[in-house]
């Protein structure tokens, strides 16, 4: 990993530059998301708006994390200081810490799209069967979190991590695409 990494340093790089933009377009989709829901029920469209706002602020301290490694090899000092198989130790330690990040917001986005389910299905604009799909999937991600965290990756659990994973995807992809092709209908405006 550290050889890689020092000898693909650039591209490394240019995975955080594509994580920077993927954070940045999370929060131009959530107020986006809010600007949609935020009529019909403003008390969940903000907990889902929360979650996901929260979601973004981990994303952007693990990226910190994801990119210790790289400050790390090109620290000549402390590349110095420390013995290789150290240094090698301390760049999978970031590299773990990285990963657990990820389950860490999968909570929140999980808890986003439990809301967001929730009000596609009480919507009269959207396929209910999206909201559905969205709703029950969500908890993939929390579960997967929840397993990993609590109960040391149990296999069985894992399997109905992996399901949930894939209904959610049908129905945040489906609720994508019918967000392009409909779009969204303003209410007529109260006289």
């Amino acid at each position: 990993t550290v050889k890689n990494l020092q000898e693909k340093g650039g591209l490394f790089q240019w995975g955080i530059a594509a994580d920077i933009l993927t954070f940045s377009i999370e929060i131009a989709l959530t107020s986006m998301l809010f600007q949609i829901f935020k009529r019909q029920n403003e008390t969940q469209t903000r907990i889902a708006t929360y979650a996901r706002f929260a979601m973004i602020m981990v994303m952007g301290v693990n990226l910190l994390v994801y990119l210790s490694p790289l400050l790390i090899l090109k620290n000549t000092a402390l590349l110095q200081s420390f013995a290789q198989n150290q240094i090698h130790s301390l760049v999978a330690l970031f590299f773990d810490i990285h990963a657990a990040g990820i389950l860490l917001w999968g909570i929140f986005f999980g808890i986003h799209l439990l809301f967001l389910g929730s009000l596609v299905i009480q919507s009269s604009q959207h396929p209910s069967l999206l909201g559905w799909l969205i709703l029950v999937g969500s908890g993939g991600y929390i579960l997967e979190s929840v397993n990993e965290f609590c109960l040391s990756g149990n296999d069985n659990i894992g399997i109905v991590v992996n399901g949930l994973l894939a209904v959610v995807v049908l129905g945040e992809i489906g609720f994508a695409i019918w967000l392009i092709v409909k779009g969204i209908k303003n209410p007529p405006a109260a006289t």
